[in-house]
Order: C-alpha cells, then sequence, then structure tokens
C-alpha cells in the first residue's frame, strides 16, 4: 500500500528472490504498461512455474524479465540448496551456501533440499553480464540469508539510483550487516513486520 503512493507507474523493480512471482506480478501492475520488473530466481523449480504463471496473465507478461541466478557479492558459481517442493506452501526458496539461515545446514537436508551449482552475479554487474540496462527504483530482497550479501553486490547502484529497498531479514548477524551497510549510505530503515521465528521485513529509504 505505501508503495502505491509512491508513484510507481512506469518505475522499475528488481525482485531479488522472486520465488514463484507473487511479489513480481504485484510489482508489474503497480508500475504499469510503461514499468518494467526483473526478477531473479535461482531455483528451476520456481523459474518453471514463474514463467507459468506470468504467461497467463496476459495484461503483465511483456512487463516481467525473468533471470535465473542469484544476486551476491561476487561473480561466479555457487552451490544452491533448494527444494523441489512449490506445492505445499513450506520455502521453496534455497539458498546459497555463504547465506546466514536461521536453521542449520542438517535441518534443510532432511526437509529433503538438495544442491545444484548456479551462477551468481552481484546487481552492480547486471548490465554487463545480464545485459539489463536499467536501473532500479526499488529492489526487493528475499534470499534466505544472503540478503547483506546482496547490498553489498549492489553498492554502486545503491549509491547511484538510491532506490527503495525492501529486506527480509533472516538472521541477527544479517540484521547488523544490512543496518551498518545501509546507514553507511545514509539510508533510513523501517521494520514493516516481525515473525515469531525471528524474521523481520524492512523498508529502507535514502535520506532526502
Amino acid at each position: 500500500e505505501r508503495l502505491k503512493e509512491e508513484g510507481m507507474q512506469g518505475k522499475v523493480v528488481f525482485d531479488i528472490g522472486a520465488h514463484i512471482g507473487f511479489h513480481s506480478l504485484y510489482f508489474a501492475r503497480l508500475v504499469g504498461p510503461t514499468g518494467k520488473v526483473f526478477s531473479f530466481e535461482p531455483n528451476p523449480k520456481n523459474i518453471e512455474r514463474l514463467k507459468l504463471i506470468r504467461d497467463k496473465n496476459n495484461d503483465i507478461k511483456n512487463n516481467i524479465f525473468i533471470f535465473d541466478v542469484a544476486a551476491s557479492n561476487v561473480l561466479g558459481s555457487e552451490e544452491f540448496s533448494m527444494s523441489d517442493d512449490i506445492e505445499s506452501g513450506r520455502s521453496s526458496g534455497g539458498f546459497i551456501d555463504t547465506a546466514d539461515t536461521i536453521w542449520k545446514r542438517e535441518a534443510f537436508k532432511q526437509r529433503g533440499f538438495r544442491e545444484i551449482m548456479i551462477k551468481t552475479v552481484p546487481i552492480d554487474l547486471f548490465k554487463e553480464e545480464l545485459g539489463i540496462q536499467e536501473l532500479p527504483d526499488v529492489i526487493k530482497i528475499d534470499v534466505e540469508g544472503a540478503e547483506s550479501l546482496v547490498l553489498y553486490g549492489a553498492k554502486n547502484t545503491i549509491m547511484s539510483k538510491k532506490p527503495i529497498i525492501l529486506l527480509e531479514i533472516h538472521s541477527i548477524l544479517n540484521m547488523f550487516n544490512v543496518v551498518s551497510f545501509l546507514t553507511s549510505l545514509s539510508y533510513e530503515l523501517k521494520i514493516l513486520k516481525e515473525e515469531n521465528d525471528g524474521r523481520c521485513f524492512i523498508a529502507a529509504r535514502h535520506k532526502k
């Protein structure tokens, strides 16, 4: 609701950790036919469903651009723990190996998570590596414990464009890193929602 007040028509959104696309669809309707949503999701099962859902929504399907990479702080490849279960409602988002997750790795293995290799690309290199010319007005980040790494890899983009940043924070360590990093770039942070397991949803806006 707050974003609706921002005048989002024609704006650019980076949906980092798009899952199966609920937020991407919402953003696409918010930015309208002249806006663009770039969705980044490394889980192949989620990508498959994301493309299916996008293509069934004729009014916005041409405004959502999907990339099967993980945003991080380094360009390369990394092990990614993922689940094929996208039907039960439990998280199938997965996480890169350097993420700081809310549970120990063994807990995810017990839930049937398996590992694949995926490409990691810093947001600052999206133009060179992925051909994305646009800079984001909004960055939404939900990456299962790698949120500070995503921000580290986006420093130049953030300093240049000063986007609104929406984050899900998955650990105390990430909260410390995110707050330290964004306040150093003159951002103000606000908690939007707190979950029972300790996760927090945060909005960050550059001080004008």
